[in-house]
């Protein structure tokens, strides 16, 4: 299937809505990457702690150092794949590495042997963790970059990422289910399910490199490239990095983006530990508590496009910053006062709290990916030159890094307050992970809303830098 760009030859200059082929086929890998992302961040900490018996301590540092690995490899991978020139395309010679890389990472890291044990399994689970990053950065980054370059079209670009983000709810269930069957695992004499996490952990496994290498396959035989951008690519690597931090805009998303991903990091990290040692909930309650986030965050994503169309994708960003900076602080105070054990039927009634979040938290999704490749066209409008590697490995680089450091701390912290796996926890230990998966969330968010209120590339402006990186391309084609 061809793009117009394709068929003719020419640099594609007109603000043309993609086909909903295309937007469907590009949002299909979100299914394959949803199930083992949401996995290695929601339960992956507690299966090492609690299953494979490694310590929290330890087990931060390996989340810490295999984030920051991947978030160095970012830019390597940005800019040569900006700078890549193949029959394929810039991109997909990339994200087809990737696919193979990601597949069998994801078996590697969840299947470890059962004889391995002590300083064994801990090399194990930190070889593991360095090599599925490094899959997903082969495939990321040139994946995101590949979004980003699509469609010209201000709001077209948010229909695009609302797609890939609807498209990736269906992983992000299928993630959910999983989970559930993990918690179960735990403890399978007293379980329906009556297998140990090891052999559900298997299963699962095979179950998400299928489902990576399946989509990324399909994206890669269908989608075809812009030929106009692939002789665009910076020249020289630092200079293109140098580029992102000196365009003002890129600068306000990288802060954004660190403060952000920081307190999500922790609170994803701690989920498990929540349900099972604060809210003492069963494993399928918690499972549907975070389907009442998730479910409605899929739901609401046409919502999110359309009232970007109509506010402004900047206001509604800033607008969801706020509002999810202060719910997220007010929930340290339902988890200290509520008392989830003695009274189960308001975990029901926390239910929709969920949802409202989940709301909020899919213009996020929606609107900060559309908001980068706006952020990308002025970058052009400055060098004349195309960089969407480098933008993302950027992003990128930011957001693991902000990650390890909350992987790190989360260890850290637990391993501090006297964390025992499978036991009754202390108030210390409590008052952790609550203070943790509530505060630090919300005033990342809040310091988020605060710097990005300033950011001012809006529809407006975007048309008229587009207008004129459209002359400029019209003016290379001309005899």
């Amino acid at each position: 299937m061809s793009s117009p760009a394709e068929v003719t030859g020419q640099p594609l200059v007109e603000n043309s809505k993609l086909p909903l082929s295309i937007v469907l086929v590009y949002g299909l890998p979100a299914i394959g990457l949803s199930l083992p992302n949401m996995l290695l961040g929601l339960y992956f900490f507690k299966f090492a702690t609690d299953v494979l018996y490694v310590a929290p301590g330890v087990l931060g540092l390996l989340f810490g150092l295999s984030r920051l690995w991947d978030a160095v490899s970012d830019p390597v991978a940005g800019y040569y794949s900006d700078r890549t020139q193949s029959p394929m395309g810039r991109r997909r010679p990339w994200m087809l590495a990737g696919a193979f890389a990601l597949a069998i990472s994801i078996v590697l890291l969840w299947v470890p042997p059962a004889s391995l044990e002590g300083i064994w399994i801990t090399l194990w689970v930190g070889v593991g963790l360095l090599l599925m990053t490094t899959a997903s950065t082969v495939f990321g980054v040139p994946y995101g970059a590949l979004g980003a370059e699509l469609t010209t079209d201000h709001h077209d670009r948010t229909r695009l990422f609302a797609y890939r983000s609807a498209i990736g709810g269906v992983g992000t269930v299928l993630a959910l289910g999983a989970f559930y069957l993990l918690m179960e695992a735990e403890k399978p004499a007293e379980s329906w399910l009556g297998l140990p996490s090891r052999e559900v952990a298997l299963g699962i496994a095979i179950l998400g490199s299928v489902l990576a290498l399946g989509s990324i396959l399909t994206l890669v035989a269908v989608i075809r490239e812009r030929p106009d951008y692939q002789t665009r690519g910076p020249d020289q690597i630092f200079r293109a990095f140098y580029d992102v931090f000196s365009n003002r805009h890129a600068r306000q998303l990288l802060f954004v983006f660190t403060v952000q991903t920081f307190g999500t990091a922790s609170m994803g990290l701690l989920a498990a530990y929540l349900f099972q040692y604060i809210l003492k909930t069963p494993n399928w309650m918690a499972a549907v508590l975070i389907a009442g986030f998730v479910v409605p965050m899929a739901i609401s994503i046409p919502f999110w496009v359309r009232i970007s169309r109509r506010f402004g994708k900047a206001r509604c960003y800033t607008a969801t910053l706020w509002t999810l900076g202060v719910l997220y602080c007010l929930v340290y105070f339902g988890l200290r006062d509520w008392g989830f054990e003695d009274n189960p039927q308001l975990i029901v009634l926390s239910i929709p709290p969920a949802g409202v979040l989940g709301v909020v938290s899919a213009c996020g999704f929606v609107v900060a990916p559309s908001i980068k490749a706006d952020v990308i066209d002025f970058d052009e409008y400055q060098t004349n030159q195309r960089k969407e590697g480098a933008y993302l490995a950027a992003w990128s680089f930011v957001q693991k890094s902000a990650a390890a450091l909350a992987a790190v701390l989360l260890g850290a912290v637990l391993q501090f307050v006297g964390y025992t796996p499978g036991a009754e926890q202390s108030g210390p230990t409590q008052f952790a992970i609550m203070a943790l998966i509530s505060f630090v969330p919300g005033i990342g968010f809040l310091v988020a809303a605060i710097v990005f209120g300033r950011f001012d590339l809006d529809e407006a402006e975007h048309a008229r830098i587009r207008a004129e990186l459209d002359a400029r391309a019209l003016a290379t084609t001309e005899p």
